[in-house]
């Protein structure tokens, strides 16, 4: 009983450490234009312990907008200051939704959205 509860221990570290490895400190730049995003962003860089960054340094582009929209951003943009322009235009104070986008940086130093998701302002 004593060993199979330490295999069991065992197993649980060998399956939880490499993915706290891998996950933990990515770099991440911020782009949050409110008060309210800002917090909601400073919540999600905690939680998923991303480091932050600035955009030349960064492994990708944390957005957090709020918005009545259902996809209040595109998918592609030609540029950072692009995506930066398309946030600051949302009704980033009294929108219903946290909008969170996870953006990757192209070759080109285009941008492209890797993640979305929504869900409502308290």
């Amino acid at each position: 009983m004593r060993y199979k509860c330490l295999s069991v221990i065992l197993f649980l570290v060998i399956l939880v450490v490499p993915s706290i490895l891998f996950c933990a400190g990515e770099k991440i730049a911020v782009i949050a234009p409110s008060v309210s995003t800002s917090i909601e962003a400073r919540s999600i860089m905690y939680q998923n312990g991303f480091v932050y960054s600035d955009f030349r340094n960064a492994d990708g582009i944390l957005v957090v907008v709020r918005s009545m929209l259902w996809y209040p951003l595109y998918n592609n943009y030609d540029s950072v200051s692009d995506l930066k322009r398309a946030a600051d235009m949302q009704l980033n104070i009294v929108g219903t939704n946290f909008h969170v986008y996870l953006y990757s940086f192209n070759n080109d130093l285009s941008v492209t959205q890797v993640y979305h998701d929504y869900y409502q302002a308290e």
